[in-house]
């Protein structure tokens, strides 16, 4: 049996393993030649590319994918070992097919249970006229509206411990998250004094205080009912397709509060005004749309405290930054980071 997920791009890309992996699901593909449209990174590889089909297509299957894997040397043991594939897998394998979510369409997801290593290949969305949003795109309130509705479908359907009792690979990763070995308080605050945080003031380019908050969102989060977040649904992990918004990238899919998504995607895709006039809006919108989806949000005085403190989540993932483009960097940083001053999520916390 070939590798459910080999460590070599080429290997990968090969006809031979992609019949294989398309077949899993499919029954039997001859993939007989294979083009190479854009390779994409920083961390996954993101393959978008054409095959050719040989005697066996069964009726449906598209002539472009996506293929999503790690297979630079430098990064395989740091993302093997933190699980970020067993996520992603475990996503498209057990939620996608459940939730009514608007997500890529899923050919394969195979997980290698020796190395962690894992491999997804998605149906392109491009020539179906689907295009993906950045940092530098214009977000509206009606687009955060449409990214806020699928975050509140993902939480309504895995709200509370049973409905969470199906996706036991989906763990809590805050406190996780804030201890990895290479976070030291003053690394943060030199990339902090740099020009990420230029549009923030001095108490809050602090890394020991940028710690000290996910270390208190950890330790808050105990207290609460959790439900599967995205956990990293800023503005670059959204993609519009027929006038829908749909969510990518689950790697850092985990167990949580509801409002670390919710105040990670407002605190990131909208601009600081557009989010200060709408966030109100959109959190009611929220708590309306969860409810319908089977979740059991809160009441106004709560949800609006937990989420001001847990825009301080985005906050931390933006600061730790490194192998992204310094103008999205820059962007988000000065988003989120306005988001925690405007909210006083620091004090709330208090850190």
């Amino acid at each position: 049996m070939p590798n459910p997920a080999p460590l070599k791009l080429d290997e990968a890309l090969s006809p031979a393993w992609l019949s294989w992996a398309l077949s899993q699901a499919n029954g039997p593909v001859d993939v007989t030649g294979v083009e190479v449209l854009e390779e994409l990174g920083p961390s996954a590889t993101k393959v978008r590319f054409k095959v050719t089909y040989g005697a066996n297509r069964p009726e449906g299957l598209p002539d472009q994918y996506c293929l999503k894997g790690v297979f630079k040397p430098e990064l395989l043991g740091e993302y093997l070992k933190q699980g970020t594939q067993v996520n992603e897998i475990g996503f498209f394998r057990d939620c996608a097919p459940v939730m009514s979510l608007n997500t890529p369409r899923c050919l394969y997801a195979g997980l290698d249970e020796e190395t962690l290593a894992g491999i997804i290949i998605m149906e392109d969305l491009i020539p179906a006229g689907g295009h993906f949003l950045t940092a530098m795109s214009a977000y509206t309130a009606d687009q955060a509206a449409g990214s806020v509705d699928q975050i509140a479908r993902l939480h309504g359907a895995s709200w509370g411990d049973a409905k969470l009792a199906p996706f036991p690979w989906a763990k809590p990763r805050m406190a996780q998250l804030a201890s990895l070995p290479w976070l030291e308080a003053g690394k943060l605050t030199d990339l902090l004094k740099g020009s990420r945080g230029d549009a923030l003031p001095d108490a809050y380019r602090d890394g020991a205080r940028v710690l000290a908050s996910m270390k208190a969102l950890a330790e808050r989060d105990e207290k609460y009912e959790r439900c599967l977040v995205h956990g990293d649904a800023h503005a670059g992990n959204v993609f519009e397709q027929d006038g829908k918004i749909g969510l990518i990238d689950w790697q850092v899919l985990q167990r949580a509060n509801w409002s670390l998504d919710f105040a990670y995607h407002v605190g990131a895709a909208l601009d600081v005004e557009d989010r200060r006039k709408n966030e109100q809006d959109l959190l009611r919108f929220y708590l309306d749309r969860v409810k319908q989806y089977g979740g059991n949000p809160p009441a106004w005085d709560e949800a609006w405290a937990l989420y001001r403190q847990s825009v301080s989540y985005g906050f931390f993932m933006w600061t730790i930054t490194l192998r992204v483009e310094p103008q999205i960097i820059e962007r988000f940083c000065t988003r989120l980071g306005t988001a925690v001053v405007d909210g006083g999520g620091w004090d709330l916390l208090g850190v």
